[in-house]
């Protein structure tokens, strides 16, 4: 969603409510933390090309070019990770982050204690 588009959203309820978040993980809300700007990454297609050609290799089969082209755009963006490599093999972009304020509580379920 672009910021115009959450303005349009938020400009269009009646009055002047208290906004929260929902945490539908634990069913409970959330008030807004301050937004940050993170980059988000996707393998560039030239990289993802040289993967499938790698494996095609390797494994002794052929792969089609619609195939390839399935795939480079299948691609999705992500948050970094520690199992991403060299930063050269990817795209970035940067994005504003909503996120939650920790409220202190703390709920159970089946797998033990999630804080929030």
């Amino acid at each position: 969603m672009r910021k115009n588009q959450l303005i349009e959203m938020l400009q269009a309820i009646k009055g002047n409510p208290e906004v929260v978040l929902w945490n539908g993980l634990v069913e409970d809300w959330h008030h807004a933390a301050p937004p940050e700007v993170l980059p988000l990454f996707k393998r560039t297609a030239a990289e993802v090309r040289s993967r499938i050609e790698f494996e095609a290799q390797r494994d002794k089969r052929e792969i089609s070019e619609d195939r390839i082209q399935a795939v480079i755009k299948s691609q999705e963006w992500e948050f970094a990770s520690d199992y991403m490599g060299d930063e050269s093999e990817y795209r970035t972009k940067k994005v504003v982050v909503l996120a939650g304020k920790l409220r202190g509580k703390e709920m159970h379920d089946r797998l033990g204690a999630v804080s929030y």
